[in-house]
């Protein structure tokens, strides 16, 4: 009997993903507030072409030669649809809670995951345990705390900073930043002065 194998080819990226950078633990706040901004348009792309991307998470997102950010591994990529409650996938931990209980969701659902990897860079850890779906579920459900609060800032973080998670992070999709439009995150104030262009 013959053997075959299937290869995956991927584009090559030097500067590694966002998860080797957290890991070293070197990302200070300018470098993140750039690194933030590069994922704010390549999402603001792919939601001018109707998609959402749910599938944002450090290990897919890929610094290149330059120290620009990319995103990759589109498998989770829909379209944008008043149907898609039935489309739960999604990693723990950085799913919003509108895609885990199986409700419509739209942009804002890549906000949430956006905000999740800001507070991982932060304090090297995420908001939510996230061993399972399920014991993400439960701690979504009961954990109250999660938002930032100026005695839990790390040092050398600004308070435009934390609320910028903070309003990202949400539980509510109709309370989070960006329900209104991307424009509403580019305008925050810990990212009004960035030069976007």
């Amino acid at each position: 009997m013959l053997k075959s194998s299937f290869y995956l080819l991927k584009k090559y990226y030097p500067g590694g993903d966002l998860r080797y950078q957290i890991n070293r633990k070197t990302l200070y706040e300018e470098r993140t507030k750039f690194i933030i901004a590069n994922i704010i348009l390549g999402l603001e792309f792919l939601q001018s072409k109707g998609y959402l991307y749910r599938n944002l998470i450090p290990e897919n997102i890929f610094f290149d030669k330059k120290g620009y950010l990319h995103l990759t591994d589109m498998t989770l990529l829909r379209e944008m649809s008043d149907i898609n409650f039935l489309e739960t996938s999604g990693n723990p931990g950085y799913m919003a809670p509108e895609i885990l209980f199986r409700q419509i969701h739209g942009i804002e659902s890549d906000f949430f995951s956006l905000g999740i990897t800001l507070y991982e860079i932060m304090f090297n850890k995420i908001p939510f345990k996230s061993n399972s779906r399920e014991e993400y579920l439960n701690d979504l459900i009961n954990n109250q705390n999660a938002l930032i609060k100026e005695d839990d800032l790390s040092v050398g973080w600004s308070r435009e900073c934390a609320d910028f998670i903070n309003k990202c992070i949400q539980k509510k999709p109709e309370l989070r930043i960006g329900y209104e439009g991307i424009e509403e995150l580019k305008n925050h104030i810990w990212l009004k002065d960035f030069e976007w262009e």
